[in-house]
């Protein structure tokens, strides 16, 4: 009896470990869709989450809340072109521009100076207060 329990406990384990394999964290559903939050390696504490249902855009600077009651930094509007092309509306920092999303990551001009950003979730990390405000 014992023997049964314990191959189907070795059973049960493989499946887990079978499954968990199947599915990457790292693995988003769509690559060249510009929706969710970005992070950039050279602005460590910089994040941009585009909203794809509002077409909007966040710019955060997670810096700033220092100096301020927010963190955001920018925000704006962006559309689709065409498949993976985006056209991004010109705010304070964050020219006018259009930027290519592929395989879950895009670079953009900020201040004059071209960043990597790449997708760390799918949805967009929005402050409640931040979408509010217009």
């Amino acid at each position: 009896m014992k023997k049964k329990y314990f191959l189907g406990l070795i059973l049960l384990i493989a499946i887990i470990i079978f499954m968990k394999s199947l599915y990457s964290p790292n693995a988003f559903a769509k690559p060249d869709v510009l929706n969710g939050t970005y992070n950039c390696d050279e602005l460590n504490f910089s994040s941009i989450s585009f909203d794809e249902k509002d077409q909007l855009y966040y710019y955060y600077n997670h810096l700033e809340k220092e100096k301020s009651d927010t963190d955001l930094v920018s925000k704006g509007s962006y559309k689709k072109v065409g498949k993976g092309l985006y056209s991004i509306e010109s705010s304070n920092i964050i020219p006018e521009q259009e930027i290519i999303c592929s395989d879950n990551s895009f670079t953009i001009l900020i201040n004059d100076a071209k960043y990597n950003f790449y997708k760390i979730d799918d949805n967009p990390i929005i402050n409640i207060k931040d979408s509010q405000d217009d």
